[in-house]
């Protein structure tokens, strides 16, 4: 989900977790993952679409370069508490 969403999700209390985990096993990339009053986790996305082709484009979710990168996202969010996992689990 991109970013303005999480923030209307944020505001309107729906959003109740903020975790940063690693993209990739070789540990060269964060995920931002939030968790729902309903228990959903959504991944923040990139605000642009990757393209399919032919079969149109979907979502893509946003690495980030650092942990630091990550936090400061879900901040912009209105968090105030993000847990980091360092642990890549596929």
């Amino acid at each position: 989900m991109k970013l303005e969403k999480l923030r209307v999700y944020f505001e309107a209390g729906d959003l109740i977790s903020a975790l940063v985990t690693p993209a990739f096993s070789d540990g060269k990339g964060w995920l931002l993952q939030v968790k729902r009053q309903n228990g959903v986790v959504l991944t923040m996305q990139l605000d642009k679409k990757k393209s399919l082709g032919a079969t149109g484009f979907r979502e893509q979710e946003r690495v980030f370069k650092s942990i630091d990168a990550a936090v400061k996202s879900a901040e912009s969010i209105g968090f105030k508490e993000v847990k980091v996992n360092t642990v890549f689990k596929h």
